[in-house]
C-alpha cells in the first residue's frame, strides 16, 4: 500500500509539474518581443517587433534601428529617402513587397548619429509595392486594414547608406541586413 502511495504522489507531481510548463509556453507563445540583429564593422542594424504573433488587421508594430559604434564620438551618414529598405514575404503563397523607396544612388539625406545612440525608423506598410504584377492583386488586399493578412512573414531589413573616409576623401557603402519572422492569424 505504501508503494502506491508512493508511485501515485510521483505522477500528481509529474502530470502537476507537465502541466504547469505547458500553460506557461502556451499563455507567453507570441507575445514576447521579436529582435534580430546584425553587428558589422562599426554599426550595429537591429529589426524589432513588439511581439511574434499578431491578430489579423491588429496594428503590427515593426522598428528598424541603426546604431554607430566605431571608435569617433559621432559619425555622419548620407542616403536617399531613408537608410533602411524592407523586403517582405508571405511564405505560404510567396507573395513579395519591397520598399518603393529609392535605393541609394544619389544621398539627398544626411544624418549626424552619435556613438551609442540608436537611429530609430517605424515601419510604415505604405511604403511597400509588389515585387511581380502577378500578385499585384493580393498585394493590394495586404495594404487594406491596419495590420497583415492571416499568413507567416519574413520580414529582412536592409540598410543602404554611405559613410565619408575622412582620410581619403572617399565614400563607403554600408549595406547590412537582418530578419524576422512575424505570423498573423
Amino acid at each position: 500500500m505504501r508503494q502506491f502511495l508512493y508511485s501515485f504522489i510521483v505522477i500528481i507531481i509529474m502530470m502537476v509539474g507537465c502541466s504547469s510548463e505547458e500553460e506557461h509556453l502556451y499563455s507567453s507563445e507570441g507575445r514576447d518581443p521579436i529582435i534580430s540583429e546584425t553587428e558589422a564593422g562599426d554599426f550595429i542594424i537591429r529589426l524589432q517587433s513588439s511581439k511574434g504573433i499578431y491578430k489579423e488587421d491588429e496594428s503590427v508594430k515593426i522598428v528598424a534601428k541603426l546604431k554607430y559604434v566605431g571608435e569617433e564620438d559621432s559619425i555622419t551618414i548620407f542616403y536617399g529617402e531613408s537608410p533602411f529598405l524592407y523586403d517582405i514575404t508571405e511564405t505560404e503563397l510567396g507573395i513579395h513587397a519591397t520598399n518603393i523607396h529609392q535605393r541609394l544612388e544619389n544621398p539627398t539625406n544626411e544624418q549626424l548619429l552619435d556613438r551609442g545612440e540608436w537611429l530609430e525608423k517605424e515601419f510604415n506598410k505604405t511604403f511597400l509595392s509588389a515585387s511581380d504584377e502577378e500578385y499585384l492583386e493580393s498585394f493590394e488586399w495586404f495594404l487594406d486594414g491596419e495590420g497583415f493578412p492571416a499568413g507567416n512573414y519574413e520580414i529582412e531589413l536592409r540598410t543602404d547608406f554611405l559613410t565619408l573616409n575622412v582620410d581619403d576623401d572617399e565614400f563607403q557603402q554600408h549595406n547590412y541586413s537582418t530578419n524576422i519572422m512575424l505570423k498573423s492569424e
